[in-house]
């Protein structure tokens, strides 16, 4: 009897951060699967230092509250606001990095790591971009030499951390950093030293970006399905 082919791994959410650690593109689709956790389909607001055109994942306000009903209690409506909750992925990421650094010494990568309910995997780009991808439980790609196996199942043992750079080098660099229309919106002006310094605006907020976005994750069938 043939095996059943393994169900596609589901992408909860993508986080990509600025050199200063400012959350720039957020998207999150685990309001699309019925069995993530409630609190993680559950709406929540933006949050007081969060650059508008970041996500559009965040709501003002629960439906009930916008309808004018007592909002529900419990789990399913305890979720951090947006930027509260880029401050912690981003945290972890950063004490993994240095963690793996001073084990290991200063060539030590950190690229991922998992537990029974996630995947969270990283890449820290030459322009000091971070990425992050969250997504169902994945086995890391084992070298040929032990056998082969693991990674994103149907892809050759292709890994997340992969699937970080095919992003960061096509769409990334097709639809910002080449995209005169996104341009990474910044103003100029000077510091207290009067030094001139640039500040971001506005995060990604682009159609092409995120259409590019999809078509790299279902290339190497992770499954995000669209808005």
């Amino acid at each position: 009897m043939a095996q059943a082919s393994p169900a596609a791994p589901r992408v909860y959410s993508l986080w990509i951060y600025s050199p200063a650690c400012l959350l720039l593109y957020h998207a999150d689709w685990a309001a699309h699967y019925a069995d993530a956790p409630a609190a993680a389909r559950a709406p929540r607001a933006a949050g007081a230092t969060l650059l508008p055109g970041v996500s559009r994942a965040v709501a003002a306000a629960a439906p009930e509250a916008e309808a004018g009903l007592q909002p529900r209690q419990g789990p399913a409506n305890a979720r951090l606001a947006l930027d509260e909750e880029a401050k912690l992925v981003y945290g972890v990421v950063f004490s993994l990095r240095n963690m793996a650094r001073k084990l290991n010494g200063a060539q030590e990568v950190f690229n991922s790591f998992s537990t029974p309910q996630y995947t969270l995997s990283h890449l820290h780009t030459p322009t000091l971009h971070t990425f992050v991808l969250i997504t169902s439980p994945l086995a890391p790609p084992r070298a040929a030499s032990a056998g082969g196996g693991g990674g994103i199942p149907g892809t050759g043992g292709m890994s997340s951390t992969g699937v970080l750079q095919q992003l960061w080098r096509g769409p990334w660099q097709e639809w910002v950093v080449r995209n005169p229309a996104v341009a990474l919106e910044r103003s100029r002006g000077t510091d207290e030293a009067g030094e001139m310094k640039e500040e971001r605006r506005r995060g990604v907020d682009s159609d092409g970006f995120r259409e590019g976005v999809e078509r790299v994750f279902a290339q190497n069938k992770l499954l995000a399905p669209s808005a």
